[in-house]
């Protein structure tokens, strides 16, 4: 029953992101890529760590 939250919550919050990315100008699409890529590179170096044995 909770199949919804995990295929149709995460769909729709996709459209909408999509849709917000194509009406926005020029400009916020490319400071939106920007972010997006720092995002992504700080994600990448925090899955490279390794955390020490406690």
């Amino acid at each position: 029953m909770s199949w919804w939250r995990h295929v149709l919550v995460p769909v729709l919050g996709a459209a909408i992101t999509v849709a917000v990315i194509v009406a926005a100008s020029g400009v916020a699409q490319v400071v939106g890529a920007v972010w997006l890529v720092i995002g992504l590179v700080v994600l990448v170096e925090q899955r490279g760590r390794v955390r020490p044995v406690e």
